[in-house]
């Protein structure tokens, strides 16, 4: 019988639609110690920051897929009221970095099978190239 290496779990996830293109927006949390990243913050902010208020969260980081206008549109304005790090893929930094203008942001740039912590739970970075270079 083998064993495997226990893997951390996988963080709690919340899904909403945001913006009039109805895009998705998810928030993963890790239960035990309530940190959240938020993925593609496109629009909506105030609604994904009443989300994570009401689940009495801590935004940690922000994941970035790819670096469309619907899926980074709202980075700056989460960046400022939270302080997450954005993670994404180092391709599709300039797009980002032009939303942010002046504001300053901290930046963990990922690789294809890279784990990304959510507190103790855990989310894989995987390379999906195609729809933009870096998609992650």
């Amino acid at each position: 019988m083998s064993t495997r290496p226990s893997r951390p779990r996988a963080p709690d996830v919340f899904q909403t639609e945001v913006g009039l293109l109805q895009n998705f927006c998810e928030i993963l949390s890790c239960p035990t110690t309530h940190e959240a990243a938020i993925v593609d913050p496109a629009w909506e902010v105030d609604l994904l920051m009443r989300e994570v208020r009401k689940r009495d969260l801590r935004v940690t980081k922000m994941l970035i897929t790819h670096s469309h206008n619907d899926h980074i549109e709202g980075v700056a304005e989460l960046a400022k009221l939270t302080g997450a790090t954005i993670v994404m893929n180092e391709r599709e930094a300039s797009r980002v970095r032009a939303t942010l203008a002046e504001q300053d942001a901290s930046f963990d740039f990922v690789v294809d099978g890279q784990p990304i912590a959510i507190g103790a739970c855990e989310v894989t970075a995987l390379d999906t190239p195609g729809h933009t270079v870096g998609a992650t």
